[in-house]
């Protein structure tokens, strides 16, 4: 037993030393799954996105007019595809990349999305540096997010949610130190905007026992951002979506919140899971037992791990009563939870164990073991492709679909033509591996997956493993 704690006591007290090594580790992995197949998970919520973002180099290459910075998807139909949703601020930015064609393009944005939450990280980091929350510096918790839950995960995914909640958490660090800073409420807009969702940090401006008498001045950013939030989903989405008749593929009303909360409850396997998912395989487990523990060998920790612990259960209520069980299947959705998680995670962290505390040192070592068995999974996951060619991708094969096109010159490539495909495919995925448009239903060519019925009266014109070409002359 003096043998195993030793060895736990050195594990707990040296997983600081870590933290560089893991970081570094982190970004190699990212920046290497950046130049292999698109990844899980949510593989079509990024072919979404960088499909919005591939649809505005397609029109701008075209030329600009009145309608140049409004959404539009590439599975467009007959229409040009206009479609309200989330700001496309990610989109915007990322879509003159793909002048370098449908898989440089689509490489070199998520690799600027890598940089871009990266430098958005390291800014939040500086920005909250020695602002403390019960007791732990926020920015120290900061420190820890890439390698904790969620961010762990979509740090490296072309989605708008970790963006977002960067920005959110810079504008609310700007004004918790100028309560009319001009940038923190830019920041906090635009994350908002993003994704309403990460509005819920600006609770984080509250805390600390500030002077009633200056808590109002606190609520002028956070108002400022709730009311262009509003306006925007209120008023300017619904004008975008009269546009066109398009199908909507991005979901932007209101539930009811008391069916939402009942449907959220009903799933408790899938609440645990979340909670999973929130900091890493065997850290909810370990974590509560760490915590039981603390009763006797370390109850100031109860006291630190109370106000965190319950604002991250505030946060998944707010979730869970705006989108209800659908929340588990886009767990992005709680994104805004991870900087309180790694809060959580700091305060657990730093109480390290006295030597003759031998369950705790167990417990505590078992929470620290959980977390680096997660680095190294979260590693081999992102590069299963590499580590394991018999892995099959599931997103676009953007040499299959290039060879389909050397194959076919006389077809009307670049040239804004609308391809026939599959109206119940709702994604995108072959629009962004050709690089063209597609959801026609009546056009004389068609994009179809090799397991997909040909349309009536088509021929196939050419095939190469799972994607096939038709003429429907």
């Amino acid at each position: 037993m003096r043998w195993a704690s030793m060895a736990a006591l050195f594990l707990a007290t040296n997983c600081c030393r870590l933290w560089p090594h893991l970081i570094a580790l982190k970004v190699l992995a990212f920046v290497m799954m950046a130049f292999q197949p698109l990844n899980l998970p949510h593989l079509w919520r990024q072919i979404d996105t960088l499909g919005v973002g591939m649809r505005y180099y397609l029109r701008w290459a075209r030329g600009f007019d009145q309608f140049s910075l409004l959404p539009a998807v590439l599975n467009s139909g007959n229409f040009v595809g206009f479609m309200g949703m989330e700001l496309p601020l990610l989109n915007i930015a990322t879509a003159p990349l793909f002048i370098a064609g449908p898989e440089w393009g689509t490489r070199l944005a998520i690799l600027g999305v890598i940089a871009l939450n990266f430098a958005l990280w390291g800014l939040a980091w500086r920005i909250w540096k020695s602002h403390e929350i019960v007791g732990v510096d926020m920015g120290e918790a900061i420190k820890w997010l890439p390698l904790l839950g969620l961010s762990a995960v979509y740090m490296g995914r072309f989605i708008p949610d970790t963006p977002a909640m960067f920005l959110a958490l810079i504008g609310v660090g700007l004004l918790s130190k100028n309560c009319l800073s001009p940038w923190g409420i830019l920041a906090l807009s635009l994350g908002t905007l993003m994704k309403p969702p990460v509005f819920l940090l600006a609770s984080l401006l509250f805390l600390g026992g500030k002077d009633p008498r200056v808590i109002l001045k606190f609520l002028i950013g956070p108002t400022i951002a709730f009311a262009l939030t509003v306006g925007y989903y209120l008023v300017l989405v619904p004008r975008i979506d009269a546009i066109e008749a398009n199908q909507p593929l991005f979901f932007t009303s209101l539930r009811n919140p008391v069916d939402a909360l009942l449907g959220f409850f009903t799933e408790t396997q899938r609440i645990f899971r979340l909670g999973q998912s929130l900091v890493f395989p065997g850290g909810v487990i370990s974590g509560i037992l760490v915590l039981a523990l603390s009763l006797r060998f370390r109850p100031q920790l109860i006291k630190e791990a109370l106000l965190p612990l319950g604002i991250v259960l505030s946060y998944i209520l707010g979730i869970a009563a705006l989108d209800g069980a659908h929340s588990f299947t886009h767990s992005y959705y709680h994104m805004c939870a991870m900087p309180i998680v790694s809060l959580l995670f700091v305060t657990i962290l730093r109480r390290s164990p006295a030597k003759d505390q031998h369950l705790y040192i167990l417990a505590h070592s078992l929470f620290v073991l959980s977390f680096i068995v997660f680095q190294i999974t979260r590693f081999t996951f992102d590069n299963r492709y590499l580590l394991s060619r018999s892995k099959q991708a599931r997103g676009p094969d953007f040499k299959v679909c290039q060879e389909l096109k050397d194959k076919t010159p006389a077809l009307p490539w670049h040239q804004n033509y609308v391809f026939r495909s599959n109206s119940s495919r709702a994604y995108p995925l072959l629009g962004l591996c050709f690089g063209e448009r597609t959801g026609s239903t009546d056009s004389r060519y068609a994009l179809l997956l090799a397991s997909e019925a040909n349309p009536r009266d088509c021929k196939i014109i050419a095939r190469a493993k799972h994607i096939k070409i038709t003429d429907c002359e």
